[in-house]
């Protein structure tokens, strides 16, 4: 009899086989309780005993189909479940249904009303009945899905009622599995069995069943659609491997085995499954393979063949250290053997005639002691004398930037261990340590004055240092930048005061600010001036440095003062550091500086004035509202006393002092904006945007009026576009305009699509068009009238949105041959803050226009970026436009520009992974059209050029 579920459908279940709708159709009847679930299945008895082969396997899929359509939420009863799992146990034994009864079981498996009872009754009837290496790949991955299902719901569960069985029954599943997909599942499950069941019985089974693996060898084809690579099965693979230190005998040998090989990618996998197994093993299971572990391990960080490798086995060697220093102090025999020889070892190459070799064996004697503080001890009683001695013995400049090096990593070394305990340990050795770095950092040689600065600040950062050394340290660094021509000493006495400003920032004032001061005025001010930025970590120490460039910005070095300033400005100490501090010690010192300046010489430079608006931007922008306006009311205060408020200004007056509360308007907390918001004064700014005779005043006004009506809930911006759609196209109109949709946009403002479509309209003018697209392009399309640090408020994908909003204008006017430029120019600044899928949904209607976009003079490189990220992303759409996108390419190949010309031969390079018959028409013109570019005057468009003509012979010898 048919379902009763669905009456209007054919009378016989054979009529139904390959009905797609029925199984959403009875998942709603059954969820509506217009059926059963018993009646469902009863009515299912006939087909699902079938002797016909296609109708029993139909039958069966359309109960799991059924069951996993209705999911977890569906209620079941216990008896049901059991029942149901009963059913698809002893179809696991029907080939035909095979899939379907997985399928089935996986249903069940999550429903809440499987028991730990079912769980048994799965797991052992898929253990017995099923061959799973015999299977097809599919069928053992939902095997593998039940299995981990069913272990997450119920690990102590299975535990107690299986113990062993399961053991096995997962050693079955996985021995000789080969397909990724199908690894990836056996490496997620193993080290859950491993965890939580007993292993005694199958260590060595279960060692055998994932060490075959070892090394992964695998290669994903091109473009591999399932994404599994050789780092995802090596990193299941460690952790499988690493699970138990009961497989330690076992594991050790065959890594260390692995370690001799002469392949590289073997020894890296082996250092790192190393590392693993380092971590989890424990110090008994280590102990007896110490000494084997610390000589394979010294000889691949001095002698392997790559940096990498040597990196990998210092690490590891390290990780080996801090497992032994675990032991128990009546038995750290092995720690003390594997310490001592390494340091017999390391001392016998210090006197080493090559520099490499010293420079090796003190990594090694690093790692050693990065590894424990007892180790560390050790080492540094070892060998800090020797170095010293070392040192004073050779004259050889290499031998003794490599001893200083050593020494440096020693002191880093010892930084690793509690603060405490690292001024303990190299206590006994300052003096030594300090001297020698001293004596490197003072030298004449280059290489050797860099190796020693760099010493000082490490050992500055250990806080072991007492402060009259800290003192001297200090002079050296000041001498190193101030004094010294070469600019590589230079750059590291800047790296090492930045360190002494940090810890130290009384110290730092005292005696490198100080030189820095004494000398800044003389013939290293450009220098000096770009160190002090560099130099200065510490809020303090920024103040002070703000400050004594502000009493030059009168002098002849205004413009690098100003720079400098800017650059303090943007260092993160200041962005979190004390308010108050940021309030009185730059901001209105600089404000009274700036209006001073402009008092003094009304044509004050924008090479000066820029930057300082620049930075006090930037500080206003970190303080917090009650300093902002605080602030703001001294600006006021300091510009015109009988203002009173911000708003009262008068914008009109000629002078350009009005650009700083105009500036600085735009920085402040939303709530502030609030007070700007009137009608009034929005009316002001619009004013002084449109007829200002001063571009800069205008430009300042347009970004406070669009961040007015960006912050200010309250604010109208009926008015303003009123006014500014009346004098629409003018250049100044349009300018403001743009701002204040961008604006509008940002914060979704019921105005911003009227905004928005007079934006359109200005585009389909053919004079204004070229305005407008600039205007979208700048501004529009990333918000660029509103910096991110300006406290805007920016909804969720509005730059999408305005990409939706505008292309179908675009793709309509592009129609028009003159307005074509000025699509392509909007189009160019709306791509870049597309997300890609969204892009390439809308591919097919705007590729003419990117094509399009390639014959502009002033094509941008990252339209070119774009074509070469659309090989991978979109082939088949770039595929059919591949003739004209190669012609308009090899005619880049001439532009003006090199960066252009280097994009569009990375560009040509990304085609050909192509299709082949794409592209063999064009391969022998792209060949010879290449050869011109072997002629470039630029040697990187001539090395680029080689790479692309070689990947196009390729194309060619097809």
């Amino acid at each position: 009899a048919p379902c009763v579920s669905l009456p209007s459908m054919a009378a016989t279940w054979r009529d139904w086989y390959g009905e797609e709708d029925a199984t959403r159709a009875i998942s709603d009847d059954l969820r509506s309780k217009k059926i059963d679930i018993v009646d469902f299945v009863g009515n299912l008895g006939e087909p699902l005993s079938s002797v016909n082969v296609q109708e029993r396997s139909w039958a069966c899929a359309l109960l799991a189909g059924v069951l996993s359509k209705l999911g977890a939420a569906f209620p079941l009863h216990k008896s049901e479940c059991t029942l149901l799992c009963i059913f698809f146990c002893d179809r696991l034994q029907d080939i035909p249904c095979l899939r379907e009864a997985l399928d089935g079981l996986a249903a069940m498996v999550a429903h809440p009303a499987c028991s730990a009872e079912n769980a048994e009754q799965v797991l052992r009837a898929m253990f017995s009945e099923l061959n799973f290496q015999a299977m097809a790949q599919d069928l053992r991955q939902r095997g593998f899905r039940a299995v981990i299902a069913l272990l997450d719901k119920f690990p102590g569960e299975l535990r107690d009622r299986m113990g062993h069985d399961f053991v096995f029954g997962v050693v079955r599943m996985v021995d000789g599995e080969k397909d990724p997909r199908c690894l990836m599942l056996a490496f997620t499950l193993l080290p859950q069995v491993i965890a939580n069941f007993p292993i005694d019985r199958f260590v060595e089974d279960l060692f055998e069943v994932v060490a075959c693996y070892f090394p992964i060898t695998f290669s994903p084809p091109p473009n591999d659609p399932i994404g599994i690579t050789k780092d995802d099965l090596a990193r299941g693979l460690r952790n499988c491997l690493s699970a138990s230190a009961e497989f330690a005998p076992s594991c050790l040998d065959l890594l260390l085995e692995k370690l001799d090989s002469s392949v590289e990618s073997s020894k890296q996998d082996s250092l790192e499954c190393m590392m693993d197994c380092l971590k989890s093993y424990g110090v008994a299971a280590i102990q007896p393979f110490a000494s084997r572990l610390a000589a394979a391990l010294r000889i691949e960080s001095v002698h392997a063949a790559t940096v990498p490798l040597r990196t990998t086995a210092l690490a590891v060697l390290s990780q080996l250290t801090a497992v032994l220093a675990k032991a128990p102090e009546a038995d750290d025999s092995a720690l003390s053997v594997l310490v001592d020889e390494m340091c017999r070892e390391v001392a016998r190459h210090l006197a080493d005639h090559e520099a490499e070799s010293v420079a090796l064996h003190g990594r090694l004697a690093a790692a050693i002691a990065t590894g424990a503080h007892a180790a560390c001890a050790r080492v540094l009683a070892a060998l800090v004398g020797l170095l010293a001695a070392q040192y004073h013995k050779t004259e050889a400049v290499a031998n003794r930037c490599a001893l200083v090096s050593v020494l440096s990593g020693l002191v880093a070394a010892s930084q690793r261990h509690i603060a405490a305990t690292s001024s303990a340990l190299l206590g006994p050795y300052l003096d030594t340590i300090f001297s020698v770095l001293q004596a490197a950092a003072e030298n004449s040689a280059v290489d050797l004055s860099c190796s020693g600065l760099h010493g000082l600040s490490v050992l500055l950062a250990s806080s072991a240092l007492g402060m009259p050394v800290i003192v001297i340290a200090s002079r050296s660094i000041a001498t190193a930048i101030v004094d010294v021509a070469e600019t590589k000493i230079q750059d590291e006495g800047i790296a090492a005061a930045n360190v002494l400003c940090s810890l130290h920032p009384l110290v730092f004032l005292n005696q490198v600010f100080a030189r820095m001061q004494q000398a800044i005025d003389g013939e290293h001010a450009p220098r000096l001036y770009k160190a002090l930025p560099r130099a200065v970590s510490q809020i303090d120490a920024a103040v002070a440095a703000v400050s004594f460039c502000i009493t030059r910005l009168s002098g002849p070095h205004a413009e690098l003062a100003a720079v400098c300033i800017d650059e303090i400005a943007a260092l993160p100490a200041l962005q979190t550091g004390d308010a108050k501090a940021l309030l009185d010690g730059c901001l209105l010192s600089l404000t009274h500086a700036t209006v001073a300046a402009e008092s003094a010489s009304p044509l004050f430079a924008d090479a000066v004035q820029g930057p300082l608006l620049h930075a006090m931007g930037r500080l206003l922008s970190y303080i917090p509202v009650g300093c902002q306006q605080h602030y703001l009311d001294a600006v006021v205060k300091a510009i015109d006393p009988t203002a009173g408020t911000l708003a009262a200004i008068p914008l009109a007056q000629a002078s350009r002092v009005v650009l700083l509360p105009l500036r600085l308007g735009a920085s402040v907390h939303r709530p502030l904006a609030a007070a700007l918001a009137s009608a009034d004064y929005t009316a002001v700014l619009t004013e002084t945007a449109l007829s200002h005779s001063d571009q800069a005043v205008r430009a300042a006004a347009i970004l406070l009026l669009a961040s007015v009506l960006n912050k200010a809930d309250a604010a109208d911006p009926t008015p303003v576009l009123t006014r500014l759609d009346a004098l629409l196209p003018d250049p100044a109109a349009l300018a403001a305009h743009t701002a204040v949709t961008a604006a509008l946009l940002m914060r979704s403002h019921r105005a911003a699509q009227g905004a928005l479509a007079r934006l359109t309209e200005i585009l389909a003018i053919p004079a204004a068009a070229e305005a407008a697209a600039t205007a979208i392009a700048t501004q529009l399309a990333g918000g660029a009238a509103l910096g991110a640090a300006a406290h805007v408020a920016e909804r969720p994908l509005f730059r999408q949105r305005v990409f939706m909003e505008l292309e179908p204008v675009l793709i309509q006017l592009y129609a028009n041959p003159t307005l074509r430029p000025a699509c392509v120019r909007a189009l160019e600044g709306l791509l870049p803050s597309v997300p890609q899928q969204v892009l390439l949904d809308e591919l097919p209607k705007i590729l003419p226009l990117l094509l399009d976009s390639l014959s502009s003079t002033t094509v941008s490189p990252a339209i070119l970026d774009l074509f070469s990220t659309l090989v991978t992303a979109a082939p088949a759409v770039l595929g059919e436009h591949v003739g004209n996108l190669i012609t308009s390419l090899l005619d880049l190949l001439s532009h003006q520009k090199m960066v252009v010309r280097m994009a569009a031969l990375a560009t040509l390079e990304k085609l050909t992974e192509l299709p082949t018959h794409k592209l063999f028409p064009h391969a022998g013109a792209v060949v010879r059209r290449l050869g011109k570019a072997l002629d470039d005057p630029k040697r990187f468009v001539r090395a680029r050029a080689v790479t692309c003509r070689t990947a196009w012979y390729g194309i060619t010898a097809h």
